[in-house]
C-alpha cells in the first residue's frame, strides 16, 4: 500500500513536469543515489526532485531536509527538493516543496 501511495505521488509530479514543459529523467542511477527525477531547467541547472509521502511533522521535515542535502551532495545537482504532499507550504531554501507547489517551481515562479 505504502509502495502504491509513492507511485502515485512520483506519476503525479512527472504530470505536473510533462505539463510545465520541463525535461527530466525518472529514476535516474548518478552520484551513487537513484533520485525520483532529475530536472533539466532551461537554463541549464540540475535539480533533484524526490517524492515522499511523509507526514508533515517537524521530525520529518528534519529528514526532508537532511535528505535534500544529501542527494544535492551526492549528484553535484545545483539543487535537490523533497516533495511532500501532506504540508501546506515547503521551504525551498531548506530543500522541501509541498506537492501543488511543484508546478510554481518547475515554472520557474
Amino acid at each position: 500500500m505504502k509502495r502504491q501511495m509513492s507511485a502515485a505521488l512520483e506519476s503525479e509530479v512527472a504530470r505536473i513536469l510533462r505539463e510545465a514543459g520541463v525535461q527530466f529523467l525518472e529514476n535516474p542511477a548518478i552520484g551513487g543515489v537513484q533520485p525520483d527525477f532529475l530536472v533539466q531547467s532551461t537554463d541549464g541547472r540540475r535539480y533533484v526532485l524526490e517524492v515522499k509521502g511523509w507526514a508533515s511533522d517537524p521530525h520529518h521535515l528534519a529528514r526532508a531536509v537532511s535528505q535534500a542535502r544529501l542527494f544535492q551532495t551526492a549528484t553535484g545537482a545545483d539543487g535537490a527538493f523533497v516533495v511532500l504532499p501532506n504540508i501546506e507550504e515547503g521551504d525551498p531554501k531548506r530543500g522541501f516543496l509541498a506537492l501543488h507547489e511543484v508546478a510554481h517551481w518547475a515554472a520557474g515562479d
